[in-house]
């Protein structure tokens, strides 16, 4: 009786030699990117500006901060022709 690669006793009869692809290793991949774009500072946030549309009181077109309650812009009126 032999003692077979998975640890256990086989006859000659059983006995198989370990598959060769048992062996091989994987290649790791690359996962890093190219080229990064680094993190912003604090210096490189944007800045909100407020514009008519956005100080129209119109739901969906307000920005916070820069809308006025009841004003509706004459340059984004939607009720003037």
């Amino acid at each position: 009786m032999r003692k077979h690669w998975e640890g256990y006793y086989v006859c000659q009869e059983d006995w198989e030699v370990r598959h060769p692809q048992d062996f091989v290793r994987g290649v790791a991949d690359k996962v890093v990117p190219p080229w990064t774009q680094p993190e912003p500072n604090d210096s490189d946030s944007f800045i909100l500006f407020c514009t008519p549309n956005g100080i129209t009181a119109i739901a969906g077109t307000g920005v916070a901060g820069c809308a006025v309650a009841g004003y509706i812009s004459p340059l984004f009126d939607p009720s003037i022709p």
